[in-house]
């Protein structure tokens, strides 16, 4: 009979949402609330509603009040959750204004990330506190981490679901199993309020989708996607809570595996290209099976089959009470996606040899010793600057598909300078299309030199080209302000 009442009460939430998604769709377009296409990261053809966020967050607080006022199994125990459950509600809604503001009026990354913040601590206020954390059968006592830990998790999972919503769908469709691995793992656990929750809100997304489903008719928004980040990341926290405090950490990684990998990438893939880390691409996972596949529906299913795995590990492992389970999902779809080059190996080879540049630096090149007769005044550059250029070079060239690049130390005969290559597997054969050789510039002298070949259409050699000499100029402004740090040194010319 539970059951029967249980999916009586999915089926009724997610008509709701529909409902929801195509009364507030209509709204929005009257009203003007749309995304309109760039041309740039915003390649959907015509203005789409924005506005899902505001469907979801409205079924899923009709559906829970509706609970808690009609007699039915979990009545009681939902008054009883009442002391996180409203605020969890609270947060979600606030969390949606903000993300609102942000769709309406553009905000700046820190005011974003302050008003997250600001969210977020609200919210830990009134969930149960993550006290110490459990892997493979150790306990480590967070003590005063307690609070920042949480904090960054619910920052990481909030920030982690709107970067990942780069295709129509992607996030619905993520959001969708991560809920209903986080209500399968609630189960297991006793969390019988987590587990129903959980339900109500997969429920509420499967109802969206329809709606979102490629090609969409209304977008989640920064608004909608935050709203999934936050409230999934609070839940996943509260399905694996323990009486004592102790949350076994390995779940809620493995249930998160897509999102934080996408998140981690981005990371890497920024730094060390030369970007700042808030800054906006269309090099995150979903895009990237949009590339490979061509076809939005194809992108979603390879997406939805990627959180698959990692989220029946996660359930399996909940069940086995085996940490080694999770791990070995997650990481065998880590493994996968970086060992076929689908996703992450090119960001991960330039943070090894970043790690690698680093290294050398402090054992091998001090910064600035260096010295050769020659030109005055002119700075001399360390391994991990050369490492920083590099690692650049690198995740340009598999976003820009070059099949050739080489970086070169301009020094005297008898001193060994950097020097570093790069072939890709992938390349087609015959003659280059196109090449360009460059100078690496620092205070107006010649430090060494680029050589970019491609054997794709010269049609696209501008866009490369413009791109490169925008990277070599990041790096000279760079390097050009940590050497006004040092001593000046003599380099001699060849």
């Amino acid at each position: 009979m539970t059951l029967i009442t249980l999916a009586a009460i999915g089926l009724v939430t997610y008509l709701v949402a529909s409902v929801l998604s195509t009364v507030i769709a209509s709204l929005a377009s009257r009203v003007g609330f749309v995304d309109r296409p760039d041309g740039n990261r915003k390649i959907h053809k015509n203005p789409t509603p924005l506005g899902g966020g505001l469907a979801l967050f409205l079924t899923v607080a009709i559906a829970i009040v509706l609970l808690r006022v009609v007699p039915n199994p979990w009545q009681q125990k939902l008054v009883e959750a009442g002391l996180w459950l409203w605020p969890w509600l609270a947060g979600g809604g606030a969390i949606l204004f903000l993300g609102t503001i942000d769709d309406r009026w553009a905000l700046r990354a820190w005011q974003k990330l302050a008003g997250q913040l600001m969210v977020a601590s609200c919210l830990v206020a009134f969930l149960p506190m993550v006290q110490s954390l459990e892997l493979l059968g150790y306990r480590v006592e967070l003590g005063v981490l307690a609070l920042p830990v949480t904090l960054l998790w619910l920052a990481v999972t909030t920030n982690s679901m709107n970067l990942l919503d780069g295709i129509d769908g992607a996030a619905a469709v993520v959001g969708l199993i991560l809920a209903a691995t986080v209500a399968a793992v609630a189960v297991v656990h006793g969390h019988v309020i987590v587990a129903l929750v959980g339900v109500l809100f997969a429920a509420s997304l499967y109802g969206f989708l329809r709606h979102n489903f490629p090609p969409a008719r209304i977008f989640l928004g920064d608004g909608g996607a935050m709203l999934i980040g936050l409230l999934l990341g609070a839940l996943t926290l509260l399905a694996s809570h323990q009486e004592s405090g102790t949350v076994a950490v390995i779940g809620p990684l493995a249930i998160w595996t897509v999102p934080l990998l996408d998140t981690t990438i981005a990371v890497c893939r920024r730094a060390f290209g030369g970007r700042g880390i808030f800054k906006p691409d269309r090099d995150h996972l979903p895009h990237r099976l949009m590339a490979l596949f061509s076809c939005n529906r194809h992108a979603l299913g390879w997406l939805a089959a990627f959180c698959l795995a990692p989220s029946i590990a996660a359930i399996l492992g909940a069940l086995l009470m085996s940490d080694v389970v999770g791990i070995l999902g997650a990481l065998g779809l880590v493994g996968f996606l970086v060992s076929t080059r689908m996703f992450g190996h090119a960001e991960l080879l330039a943070a090894t040899r970043r790690l690698k540049s680093l290294g050398q630096s402090l054992f091998q090149t001090p910064p600035g010793t260096i010295v050769d007769a020659g030109q005055e005044g002119t700075p001399a550059l360390n391994a991990g600057q050369w490492g920083s250029i590099w690692s650049a070079l690198l995740g340009s060239a598999v976003r820009f598909d070059w099949s050739e690049v080489s970086l070169a130390e301009k020094t005297p005969i008898r001193r060994k300078g950097y020097r570093a290559a790069w072939t890709s597997s992938q390349s087609t054969t015959g003659d280059p299309r196109w090449r360009v050789d460059l100078p690496v510039m620092v205070a107006g002298h010649v430090v060494g030199h680029v050589t970019v070949t491609s054997t794709r259409n010269r049609n696209e050699a501008s866009r490369d080209i413009q791109a490169l000499l925008g990277l070599l100029a990041s790096f000279e402004t760079q390097s050009l302000e940590a050497a006004e740090t040092l001593a000046p040194v003599c380099l001699q010319r060849e």
